[in-house]
């Protein structure tokens, strides 16, 4: 009996056991059926989402056409520069012999492309100027020293430095032992790229078609100026009849043929200074002159601490007013933007004193194409590599309406 009542037992746990799987089982189903009913019932009720072109598109902002152009030239040019800047021994080589040893390499791969090679061959070409010392600017008092470059301010810094050092002459005064032992400050001032290269392009080709604007067999005219004698005008009228009057065409044929002969004013700014990417951060002033008013208001601070004729020189050369509109501190944070050594970095307008300024932040529009703004982020991508420049929206822009 007792084997029977087990037995018993245990066939109806078993039958209620089946009933709750099949519960269980019935019960999921029913919750598959009803999602699937308000799935269907969301998918009539609710109208299809439209989205405008405007919406559906990605931000040009954010294509970022113009960084994988940059990244991708340096790493097949400057890139093989800067490792032979970090062998051993490097920092106190000079960059004469960096560039000697870059351009002998032996590459593992494809060769450099022809601009490139033909950079590192002019960069070290005797009478090009690109490591010549008048780029080391020494101020005797205060002790100063500035990097400067073509088509960076350079004119003004250098009348500064002369006129300082004339004077200083004239007055007959030593500098003392102990100022001899101080480090110098250091300046240095960079520019954005690509309007750094149309200024050249203008002051040079344009304005006054000198002997910089290379090749000179293809773009040098007569310039009764200077009383230089025109080339073959027939050759020339041949060669550039068509785009001569289109100033878009005229400088992407130059922006094409330029690197047939590199010339002083346009070879990227990390290269002059004996390759100022090596120490721009341990310089104690960077300025970089792209928004005029935050430019201004940091040379300001700087010369108006400096005090002296430096400071009444400064102000006069770059047309530097006595007072600084105090509006530039909407357009940034601080006056002042520090690198994280301690390094002043501040931002300033292309176009400050000099006699060679033409205005070439707002002439982009009229003389870049795609291409042309292609081909000069290739030549010049070390400086917004190391240099810590960041390239403009207009390019940005340019580049993704293609």
């Amino acid at each position: 009996m007792v084997r029977s009542t087990k037995t018993g037992s245990s066939q109806c746990l078993r039958c209620r056991t089946s009933t709750t799987y099949i519960r269980i089982i019935i019960c999921t189903v029913l919750i598959l059926m009803m999602l699937n009913t308000i799935s269907t019932v969301l998918k009539i009720s609710l109208p299809p989402l439209e989205l405008s072109d405007a919406e559906l598109a990605i931000p040009k902002t954010q294509t970022r056409i113009a960084r994988g152009i940059v990244d991708q030239s340096f790493q097949e040019t400057f890139a093989h520069l800067r490792h032979a800047t970090r062998r051993e021994g490097a920092e106190s080589t000079s960059f004469k012999t960096l560039i000697r040893e870059t351009a002998n390499a032996t590459l593992p791969s494809q060769p450099y492309p022809w601009w490139f090679q033909t950079m590192l061959r002019d960069a070290n070409m005797p009478g090009v100027g690109l490591h010549g010392e008048w780029h080391f600017q020494r101020l005797k008092h205060p002790r100063v020293d500035v990097c400067t470059i073509e088509k960076v301010g350079s004119s003004p810094w250098r009348g500064v430095v002369h006129t300082l050092n004339k004077e200083e002459a004239g007055n007959g005064t030593t500098l003392r032992d102990e100022e001899k032992q101080e480090e110098p400050f250091r300046i240095a001032i960079f520019r954005d790229p690509l309007a750094r290269f149309l200024s050249a392009y203008l002051d040079k080709c344009i304005e006054t078609q000198s002997q910089h604007c290379k090749p000179e067999a293809i773009f040098r005219f007569a310039n009764p100026k200077q009383g230089l004698p025109p080339l073959d005008n027939s050759q020339q009228e041949r060669l550039l009849h068509t785009i001569r009057q289109n100033p878009k065409q005229h400088f992407e044929a130059y922006v094409d043929a330029m690197p047939l002969m590199w010339d002083v004013h346009f070879f990227p700014q990390s290269m002059y200074c004996d390759g100022i990417y090596r120490f721009w951060k341990g310089y104690d002033y960077v300025g970089n002159m792209s928004e005029r008013a935050t430019f201004h208001k940091s040379l300001d601070e700087l010369v108006t601490k400096m005090g002296g004729r430096f400071e009444t020189l400064v102000r006069e050369r770059f047309n530097l007013p006595a007072t600084i509109n105090s509006e530039a501190e909407t357009t940034t944070p601080a006056t002042l933007i520090r690198h994280s050594n301690g390094s002043v970095i501040a931002d300033g307008n292309l176009n400050v004193g000099g006699n060679h300024a033409t205005g070439a932040s707002s002439l982009v529009q009229q003389y870049y194409t795609p291409q042309s703004v292609r081909r000069v982020l290739q030549y010049l991508s070390i400086d917004y590599t190391l240099l810590d420049l960041d390239i403009p929206d207009w390019a940005e822009d340019m580049l993704a309406e293609v």
